[in-house]
Formats: structure tokens, sequence, C-alpha cells
């Protein structure tokens, strides 16, 4: 028995290994339908993580058998000949795509890439992001954050790609699964109303603005109202109480020490003075140190059921992550006093695109101009857009 153990570790260690090689050598085709695609990104920030992983799930449904590697900020040189590489070798033109404000530079240095189709795609535009105009193939932004640079690119060989929405990786499939293995976490109901918190977050101008204690519990009024005796769910995040409105600076134990921040705070307890009885509050308090994915299981469950998720204004990953996971007409978008111009331009496509309901600071029903409404439908994610627009340049 022990020779038949070890000669099955040695098969699998030769076939992990050939997996390996070949993974590691994106650039070096294992078969002829094999797609090269290349990745620049800071290894340290996770949104830049999750941007390209969407992008890339996106594109492996259109394009099959894609080998990927990745190189960190500082592997420039190691990127580059890679590409060099795969554009001697690969049957299809390499794809070398780029992601975070942190890339920008250093990505525009190492272009043209010839032969490799290049991609760099961001939240918002940056100092830096002239530079790649004209060596880059392709510019990713969300639509509210392009702005004025659309004239810049105009008339160069680079090309925009307009998004609604930011690229994510929050999957249909993993809300679902988290939902079904964790359904002891959520009461057994066919409706119920969940809601995620607001945050403090900056300006334009890089001014803190806060997610108020007025914020907070006027919400809880509109909750307690249209939840009509239904359960109700509560999700914060990182952001939310975060600052001391006297001093404005960060308070420390948020999030940290195991007990609901202010603001969430705030807004369970205006929920018991509105008359929802305590048994129907469920939090799903973030805490740091807790890696439970409440967020996948709430999502899962709003699928799976009658309910409705209202998202705060300010948080434009939440928003595009639960549009893309749930069904038309669940998405409640609410606005609040830690929006800025760049959020509030957000909310605002995401409503001409047909992707969301929202609602002004008095909970009453935004209307989308009948100029701007999307026609055929809400518009696809911004990974998916992301995803054909490559698919259709890689040859």
């Amino acid at each position: 028995m022990f020779k038949n153990m070890l000669k099955l570790a040695l098969v699998s260690l030769l076939i992990y290994s050939q997996v390996a090689i070949c993974s590691h050598e994106a650039a070096v085709v294992c078969d002829s339908t094999t797609r090269t695609v290349l990745v620049y990104r800071d290894f340290g920030h996770k949104g830049d993580e999750n941007q390209i992983k969407g992008v890339l799930a996106a594109y492996s449904e259109i394009v099959p058998n894609v080998k990927i590697t990745e190189f960190d900020v500082g592997q420039g040189n190691d990127l580059k000949l890679a590409a060099e590489k795969a554009v001697k070798t690969n049957k299809h033109e390499p794809v070398v795509l780029a992601a975070g404000e942190k890339t920008v530079e250093p990505f525009a240095a190492l272009l043209p890439l010839k032969g490799a189709v290049t991609v760099h795609m961001s939240h918002m535009v940056t100092k830096d992001h002239p530079a790649l105009v004209g060596k880059v193939d392709f510019i990713a932004l969300p639509k509210h954050a392009i702005s004025d640079f659309e004239e810049l690119v105009k008339g160069s060989e680079t090309h925009l790609i307009e998004t609604i929405g930011v690229s994510h990786n929050r999957q249909i499939a993993a809300v679902e699964k988290a939902y079904q293995d964790n359904k002891r976490d959520i009461p057994d109901v066919k409706s119920f109303v969940a809601i995620m918190l607001g945050g403090d977050a900056p300006d334009e101008n890089m001014k803190m603005k806060l997610y108020t204690q007025e914020d907070a519990q006027s919400e809880a009024r509109y909750v307690a109202k249209i939840a009509d005796g239904r359960d109700i769910i509560i999700l914060n995040g990182p952001r939310t109480g975060k600052h001391d409105p006297k001093t404005m600076q960060e308070i420390k134990t948020a999030h940290r020490d195991g007990k609901p921040d202010v603001r969430t705070a705030d807004f369970v307890n205006e929920l018991k003075k509105s008359g929802v009885a305590p048994a129907q509050i469920i939090l799903k308090d973030f805490q740091f140190d807790d890696k439970h994915p409440n967020m996948d299981i709430v999502l899962g469950a709003v699928r799976a059921t009658d309910s409705i998720f209202l998202v705060p204004g300010e948080s434009t990953s939440t928003i595009s992550e639960a549009i893309d996971v749930l069904q038309p007409g669940k998405v409640k978008v609410y606005k609040h006093s830690a929006m800025s111009k760049v959020h509030e331009a957000h909310v605002q496509s995401e409503l001409e695109a047909g992707r969301i309901e929202l609602l002004d600071d008095s909970f009453k029903e935004v209307a989308a101009s009948k100029k701007g409404v999307h026609k055929g439908g809400p518009a696809p994610s911004a990974a998916k857009t992301i995803a054909l627009a490559i698919s259709k340049a890689a040859k």
C-alpha cells in the first residue's frame, strides 16, 4: 500500500509541476488555443486584485484556455520580457492588463509593447494618466470618473473603455454557495429588508465627509416604515462610524473592539424607537478580525428571496457588486451626507443605465431622464464590458 501511495504522490507531483511550469511561463504556448494574459498590479492592494479577477473571470467566459501570469509593481522589466517572448511564441496576441492608480506611471514607462494588446484599468483618472495616452491600446474607466479626460484621448491611438460602475470579483455562484452553506445565519423567511450602512469618505479635495448620526437615524426610520413587520438585516463596513465628528480623528477602536461603532448603534437604537422588535433586527457587524463572509451570505439570501438591498451612495464598489449579483429591481441606492461629486455622478450614471433605483436624501425616488435611460435593458457589468473589448481586440 505504501508503494502505491508513493507512486500516486510521484504522479501527482509530475502533473503539478507541468501545470505550474505552464502557468508560470505564461508566455510559452501550452497548446495552440492558449491565450496569454500578463497582469501588472500592486500585490498589496486588494481592490486592484479584485478588479483584475473580475475582468479575468468575464474574459475566461468569452475566451477559452486562458493562461495568466501576474507581476507586482517593481517587476516591470520581467513583465516586458514576458510580453516580448509571448509576442514571438504565441499564436494569439497576448493581453497585458494593468490595474490601479499605483501602476499608471510605471506601466506608461514600459509602453508601447508591440504585438500585444495593452490595457490599463482604474477607478479614477490620476495626474499620471496623460502619460498613457498614445502608448496604451485601451484605458478602462468608469463613465462617471472620465470628465475632461475624454478630450485628451481623442485623436490618439488609445481607446477609452467606458464602464458603468467598477470592476469587481463578487460572483453569483459564490454568493449562492455562501448562503446555502450558512443558512443558519439568516432568518427563514420569504422576504426581508437588507441595508448596508454608509461610511465616511473623502471628497474630490480629499476633505473628509461624514456619514452622520442624522443620516443613520433618518435611514432607520425609513427602513422601519418599509419593512412593515419584516426582518431587517444590517451590514456595515470599515468606514462606518470611523471618525469622531468633533475632532475629525479616526476612532481607533471602531470595528476592532467587538462592539458596533457609534453610527451602527445609532441606526439600531432608532429602529427600536420606531417600533421594530429586537427579534426582527439582525446585525452582521463588520470587525477587522472576523473572516465570516457576511456580505456574500446576505447577497445570496436576497437573491433567493423576495427581498431588497439598500446600498449607500458613497460605496462605489458595493453598488457595483450588488447590481451585478442581484436580480434587476432588488438594489436601491440611497444618498447621504458623505457623498462627493464623484459619488453623485456615479449613482446618476447607474440610474441612467437602468441598473438601480435611486433615493434622494428624503428617500424619494429619483427619476431617470428620458434622454439618458439605457436602451435594451440594464447595462452590462464593468468587468464584462472590459472583457468584451479585450476579446474583440486580441486576435
